[in-house]
């Protein structure tokens, strides 16, 4: 990732490009579209995007966090929504590129965990995965697992099976290691 030093000071320099270029477009009445003046700004702006938001993907509303802050916050000029941006109920203020930069870092952080807690919710998957085809050992039936108790989200060290061709219940005990004792006979009642 960029240096916030080189963030913001690429990020001024081109605001600071884009204002010369819309005067002169004021000037001589005219707009630069799709042209070599202003793709010089649109490349560099596309390319720090991609730099910083290579785990962000596009905002919801506006696309890249770059591109919102440089054109409907007009570089963190417009008061239209009070210098800031609202994520998740959380008020982030978004004046300069110096915040920009901290806003992207915060996010690129809060991806990264998420990606690391599905990995780790992956790697559990998989681990379990093995475990979790078992037949019932009277009719060959493949068992429908369940854990133990309401609202289990991880195993607990008891897993209950449940065979719905003989309608019997298996039970078993997770070890540490991730593996799974025999299948025991569970008799309800």
């Amino acid at each position: 990732m960029i240096s916030k030093d080189a963030f913001v000071k690429i990020m001024d320099g081109l605001r600071d490009y884009w204002d010369e270029l819309h005067k002169t477009m004021q000037h001589l009445d005219v707009v630069f579209e799709e042209n070599y003046l202003t793709r010089v700004a649109d490349n560099t702006l596309e390319a720090l995007c991609r730099e910083m938001e290579a785990d962000l993907g596009l905002n919801d509303e506006y696309g890249p966090w770059c591109y919102y802050f440089a054109f409907e916050l007009d570089w963190g000029r417009n008061t239209k929504y009070n210098h800031s941006v609202r994520i998740d109920g959380e008020v982030y203020p978004l004046e300069n590129a110096s915040q920009l930069y901290n806003l992207l870092v915060m996010l690129n952080d809060q991806a990264a965990f998420e990606r690391e807690q599905e990995a780790i919710a992956d790697n559990w998957n998989k681990r379990v995965s093995k475990y979790m085809k078992r037949n019932c050992p009277e009719c060959g039936a493949e068992l429908v697992a369940y854990y133990d108790g309401p609202h289990c989200s991880v195993p607990e060290p008891w897993l209950i099976r449940h065979c719905e061709k003989c309608h019997c219940d298996w039970e078993s005990e997770w070890h540490e290691d991730g593996s799974e004792s025999e299948l025991e006979r569970k008799f309800w009642g």
